[in-house]
This record gives structure tokens, sequence and C-alpha cells, in this order.
């Protein structure tokens, strides 16, 4: 909104809304009304395909309290927790309302990618990718995430998937899809005509169909989920738009306003229409005579699908760039803050704590997270409120929570079944994104120029951090060496993962593997054979690497990845430890507050800067109380995997390994927010087994 202002006449807007006659007002207002009716009718229609048949009112009461909602607390957020309050009112259980509004999103989000498309090839002519301008990084993550998701389908999921969905395909599938879509082409056209009756109104020389196509761009902005109800991102995409099209930055930021109150007041208006829609019925809609149940258990499906949807995009993330640096998302982050939040309100239907192969583990979560919530206050007492403390650390630590929930989420209800496919998943995933930088490596050693935004001096996979990504690949090496135990994939996986460590050429990964890997050998001496012959064989792919291309090809062999850029990070990071340490000195007890370190150094330097240390970072902004309280957890975990007696299961092996190189590599790097630690910590933890089926996966 500010960049709009900055780029707009806001003295004229007053007298643009003076243009508009109450007609065109009223007429925009009941085409959006329409469309609201439509988008009521498109929740009514999936409710009824998913089995939970609910009566137009409550489908109209489901759409506006979510749309209010999601302009309250985000959108798909705010949706999920309206309509799951509402509609569990009515029968139906919150999984339900789950991949009701996930399906309803995915049919309205690729109508309008249609439509969107379609407007661009109107506006411009033709639809470009401008390859100097992100194109490529995009092509690259586009063709990375289509590749793990096939290769997770083969390693991981596949075969499940198909035994599950296959009794459940039928002719009418296409025919309830295809009417969904409909629908949604609809509401889209509603909200369109809306649009282009009030930019008509303003400029109407310009054509009806150019007014359309920038319209369809709009909608598609503003539908993403990562606004509140649009607002903000409605307005600049218009003003782009519209004005592409010869309007101006004035008129166009009136109709986007005008197109977003008039929405917000119309779901205002349903939502009241429709407020006795809350009242609880004695019966929900499953249970209604002549209505039955539905064959599908939207609930196991969840528990199935969230962690593995999060496992395959948990190692694709961008970086945001804001005020006080850059913030971290994530692909995965939607899915997992969804099994989390299904996690702990599983556990309060059960009225049960969770289960943890450790006892006491709860309170831990507990005094851990109670420790990030006073050090954050600490912080906004002593320096004021910072977005880098609050969004990225303080609910960032919990939004870990939600990829450690998520993790249990399966094991916890699926056993060694789920911890296995879950391995499987995240090794499938990391593979597919390891063998793209490979491939570029490859490339690049036969002597192609490849594009330093692809591939710079080592491999970073999508984690756009040398050492996140070996970090990344040290767990899925794990993940490989226990979900693969015979043939070649339980060899040669584990040997591509392994050449990936040593090209992305972390030296704190390597002092990690070195640590970890006898570790974990020795909670299960078994592997050491497959562990050997999976090492040779990662050695002869380095060799391979660096040598056939120029060999065959006659480029020029690169012989080491890790000259470049060491003392400048080194004399960086011994900058960080030192400040943290004084940081540390100077409030020994409860520490300087989170955020603390990042604050000090962009008020001294305007530069933003992190500690490249987790116990010091934790000493420094957490104290010595604090530290603690984050700390032992983890300290407990080891010891009690380390005294369990053999024979050790899976879970053993992978908390050994995984808390040994986030042991190592945090002494070096800031590694806490390492979402797949999270993941994998969380499944570990889940896994609570009898003997017998110790032995048996032992013994495997």
């Amino acid at each position: 909104m500010i960049w709009v202002g900055s780029n707009t006449d806001l003295a004229s807007l007053a007298e643009t809304f003076a243009e508009l006659s109450p007609a065109i007002v009223i007429l925009a207002a009941l085409s959006l009304f329409v469309g609201a009716l439509c988008a009521s009718l498109r929740v009514w229609l999936i409710a009824h395909d998913l089995g939970y048949p609910l009566r137009m009112r409550d489908a109209v009461a489901a759409l506006s309290i979510g749309q209010l909602a999601g302009g309250i607390f985000f959108q798909l957020v705010g949706q999920l927790i309206a309509r799951g309050a509402l509609l569990a009112r009515r029968g139906l259980p919150v999984s339900v309302t789950v991949v009701l509004t996930g399906y309803e999103r995915v049919v309205a989000f690729s109508v309008s990618l249609a439509l969107a498309l379609a407007g661009g090839w109107l506006i411009f002519g033709r639809v470009v990718l401008d390859l100097d301008g992100g194109g490529l990084e995009f092509l690259e993550l586009a063709i990375g995430l289509i590749l793990a998701v096939l290769v997770g389908g083969v390693l991981g999921w596949g075969r499940r998937v198909v035994k599950s969905v296959t009794p459940h395909l039928h002719g009418r599938l296409a025919l309830l899809i295809s009417r969904s879509v409909c629908v949604s082409v609809a509401t889209q056209l509603c909200t369109m005509v809306a649009y282009v009756v009030l930019a008509r109104a303003f400029s109407p020389s310009l054509a009806i169909e150019d007014l359309a196509a920038a319209s369809a761009v709009v909608m598609l902005a503003a539908s993403l989920p990562i606004s509140l109800a649009g607002w903000g991102v409605r307005e600049v995409s218009a003003v782009l738009a519209l004005g592409a099209i010869g309007m101006s930055p004035e008129e166009a930021l009136v109709v986007a306003v005008l197109v977003g109150s008039m929405a917000l007041g119309v779901v205002a208006t349903l939502a009241l229409l429709t407020a006795g829609a809350w009242r609880r019925e004695d019966s929900g809609v499953a249970s209604r005579p002549g209505i039955k149940a539905p064959k599908i258990d939207y609930g196991t499906g969840l528990v199935w699908a969230l962690p593995l949807t999060v496992a395959t995009a948990v190692f694709f993330q961008v970086y945001v760039p804001t005020g006080t640096g850059q913030l971290n998302v994530n692909f995965a982050d939607p899915a997992a803050i969804m099994g989390g939040t299904l996690f702990v309100i599983w556990a309060m239907r059960d009225r049960a704590w969770p289960q943890w192969r450790l006892s006491g583990f709860n309170i831990h979560v507990f005094a851990a997270s109670s420790a990030f919530i006073i050090a954050f206050i600490i912080g906004w007492n002593s320096f004021g409120w910072t977005a880098w403390a609050f969004t990225s650390k303080l609910v960032g630590w919990f939004v870990l929570l939600g990829y450690g929930a998520t993790g249990a989420l399966l094991v916890s209800r699926a056993g060694t079944d789920g911890l296995s496919t879950l391995l499987r998943t995240i090794a499938a995933a990391g593979l597919a994104v390891l063998v793209i930088d490979l491939t570029l490596l490859i490339l690049r050693f036969a002597g192609v120029q490849i594009p330093e935004n692809l591939l710079g001096g080592r491999i970073e996979g999508f984690s756009i951090n040398a050492n996140a990504f070996a970090f990344q690949l040290i767990l899925t090496f794990f993940a490989a060496l226990l979900a693969f135990r015979d043939g070649y994939k339980a060899v040669v996986i584990p040997a591509l993962i392994l050449a990936g460590v040593w090209f992305a050429g972390s030296r704190a990964s390597f002092g990690a593997i070195l640590v970890a890997l006898p570790l974990a050998l020795c909670m299960r001496p078994k592997l050491i054979g497959r562990v050997g012959r999976a090492c040779l064989c990662g050695l002869v792919i380095v060799i391979a690497v660096i040598y056939l291309p120029a060999a065959l090809l006659g480029g020029d062999a690169v012989h080491g990845v890790f000259t470049s850029g060491f003392a400048d990070s080194d004399a960086e990071r011994m900058l960080t430890l030192e400040a943290a340490w004084q940081m540390f000195l100077d409030s020994p007890l409860f520490g300087a507050g989170l955020g603390a370190f990042v604050h000090d150094h962009m008020t001294t330097t305007g530069e933003f800067l992190v500690i490249h240390s987790t116990p010091l970072w934790l000493l420094a902004e957490f104290g010595l109380f604090g530290a603690l309280l984050i700390g032992v957890p983890f300290v407990r975990v080891a010891l009690n995997e380390i005294r369990r007696p053999f024979p050790r299961d899976d879970a053993a092996v992978l908390l050994i390994g995984s808390i040994s190189a986030f042991a190592v590599m945090s002494l070096a790097h800031e590694m806490m927010y390492q979402r797949l630690f999270w993941l994998v910590l969380g499944a570990g933890l889940a896994l609570t087994v009898t003997p017998t089926q110790m032995q048996r996966s032992a013994t495997r």
C-alpha cells in the first residue's frame, strides 16, 4: 500500500471517486453478490461430492465467515479456522473441512491461473518468461518440484496412493470435477464484470477485452494466500496490470479499493443473513435420514498426505526481502502448519497428551516455547518490536513445532510403516534436488557456461545456502540408509547423497559426517558394511563427476570447490562469535532478548547479520536459563537412545544421527531453523514400539 501511495496522486483520489455514478456502483456490487453466491454453490457441491451434503445456508455461511476470517488472520489459515468451527456444528470433521477447502482452492486457483494466462496473452500479445529477470530460477524451481514429486512417487508413496485412490475412481469423477470448474468460472466472471464495469466508467475508451484481461491478472494476484484477503496485493497488481492498458494509477487504485471494499461488504452481509447457521444442531449432515456415511476416511488421508507433502516440499524455499533482512519462506510451511494443527486438535479430541519415546517431552516443548516468549518480551522491552524477532524467530519457532508435529502425526498413527514411507519420500525428494545440481555441475565441468544464478561455486539445492543444503543432505543420507535396505538402491542412493555433501563444500558438514555416522553405526553395527560400500561408491561418483566430463567432452576439470569465499566468511563468523560472547557476558542469566544481535548490528552498521553459531545465539539472546530450557531436551533424547538396549530400531539410528549432525554443524552455523531436522525429529520421537517390533526393524 505504501508503494501504491508513493506512485499515485492521492490528492486526486476524491475527484476520481466522485466520477462514479450510483448505478455503476450498484451494478458492480450486484455482480460481486452473484459471484459470492456462485462460490457458495461451489462449497455446497464439493461437500456433496465428498459425501457430506450441506444445506445451502450452511454453505453460504461457511463461504462468508471464511472470507471474513481470511481478512483478519491471513487467507488460508483464517478460512480453515472459521470454517472448521462452523462446519463442526454440522457434523463435518476437521479433516473434511481441510480437504474441502483444499479442493476448492485448487479448483479456483486453476481457473484463475488459466484466465490470467489468457489475459496476459491478450494484453501483451504473448506470454514470455524473462530468463534474465528470474526466469531461469523459476524454470529450475518448477523442474525441481516436478522431479521431486515424480521420484517421490516412484520410490516413496506411489504404490500406496494408487492402491488407495483406485477404488474411488469412477466415471462420475470427471463430471464432478467439471461441475466445480464451471461454477468457478462463473464466480471469476462475476468478479471480472465488477472490475470491467468500474474501470469502464473511468476509461470508456479502453476495450472491454483489454479490461477483462487485465482484471484476470489482478484477480490471480489477489487470490494468492500471501495477504489479508488480498489487500495490498490487489492494489499493487491493479496499478501495474490496468496501467499496462492505459489506465491512470489513480483510477486503477480506486477500482481495486472499490472491488475489495464491496466484496468485503457482500460477504459481511451474507454472514449476517446466515447468522443462524452458527446454532448447533442435534444431528450432523452425516446422520440425517437417507444419507449414507462416506466410504473415504478423509482423516486417514490427511494423516498420510500432509506429512508426505511436507517431506517433498521442505527442500524448496525462497527468501523474501524485508526491511530487516530476508524472511525464509518454505513451500512446505502451509502443509506443516495444517499438520501441526491437526495433531493438536486430535490430541485435544482424545483428551490425552501426545506420547513420545522420551518421558516428559511435552513439558520440554512448553518450557522451550516459554523461553522464546520470554526472550521476545525482553527484547521488546529493551529495544522495541522488530519484524525479525517476531516473525522470523518467535512465529518461526511455532512453525518449527508444526513440522515436528506433522512428522509425529504420521508416525504416531501408522507406526513403523509410516516412518518408513516418510523416510523414503525424504530420500527421494532430496535425491531429485541433488540430481539437478549434479547435472549442472557436470555440464560446467564439460565446458558449458552455466549462469551463476543457477550454480555458484558450490551446489546449494533450493536452500540458497550451501551449508543448509549440506545439512539437508546429511539428514537425507540417514533417511536413505534406513529406507532402502537391499538391492542397488541401498548403495547407489546413499552414495549419490554423500557425493552431494562433498560438492556442497561445507566444512562443517564434513565434521558432522565424521561424528554422526560412527555414532549412528554404533546404534546399528549391521549397517557398517552397507555404509562402507556407499562411501566407496560415493568416492567413485565424485571422481567421475570431476574428471569424466572434461576427458570426454574437452572441458576444464575443476579440482576443488572449496577455494573461494572462506576467508571472508571466516572473518565474518569470528566477528559474530566474539560479539555474541560479549552479549552473553553482559546478560548471562536471561540474555539480551530475541533479535538483539540483528537489531544492534543493523543499528550500528546498517547491514543484516546473524550469529554464526546456534549455541552462542541461544546464550547471547536467551541467556543461560533459556539456553538450558531449549538445549536440555536434545541431550536427554540422545542419552535416552544411547541407553536403549539392543536391538535398536530405525528411530534410534535416525535420532542419534540427526541430533549429532545438528550439534556439530550448529557450532559454526545457525541451524535451529532447518525445517527438515524438525520433521525428522518429530517422526523419530513419535515412534513408540514394542521389543518385538524393534527386533524386526533391527534385523531388516
